[in-house]
């Protein structure tokens, strides 16, 4: 990824799915913006530690400048794909979004971390509990959007 060491509050898949179910069907969201982000700030070589630690195999991540990324990601996706990819990347790894937010606890309407305390990456229970950020989740995106669809299919009974 481009960026180099620019921290970036990397946020639980599962967290942005709780906001998107407490949010979508209740009128008090409307119009609001919510710039979720995680707990703390981590830069791409911090968030390598977590799944070398647990599989026991190196994996590390190798900086690279914005050229060589468009040009990796239009061997993989295209011209068109590589340029939305490179536009989005230039956008956001600037230091912009280098600040965690409360956003998960307000949206959700907790004042208190205690009430629900957010997830964060890497999760210090996952070798417990077999949550693994870096394997294939116990809930795929099409679950995601299922449980984001039922709540608003029952909105919409209201």
């Amino acid at each position: 990824m481009p960026g180099g060491d620019t921290p970036e509050p990397i946020i639980d898949i599962d967290d942005i799915a709780d906001v998107a179910v407490a949010a979508l069907p209740d009128v008090r969201h409307v119009g609001r913006l919510y710039e979720v982000t995680g707990p703390r700030l981590m830069t791409f070589a911090e968030m390598a530690v977590a799944p070398s630690q647990a599989t026991g195999h190196e994996i590390r991540h190798i900086p690279i400048g914005f050229e060589d990324f468009q040009v990796n990601a239009a061997q993989a996706g295209g011209a068109f794909v590589a340029d939305v990819f490179t536009a989005i990347a230039h956008a956001t790894l600037d230091g912009r979004n280098a600040h965690p937010s409360d956003v998960v606890q307000r949206a959700l309407g907790l004042h208190d971390a205690v009430s629900r305390p957010r997830r964060r990456f890497p999760d210090p229970k996952a070798p417990l509990t077999g949550r693994h950020p870096w394997r294939p989740r116990t809930r795929p995106l099409h679950m995601l959007c299922g449980r984001i669809h039922s709540c608003l299919a029952r909105a919409r009974r209201c």
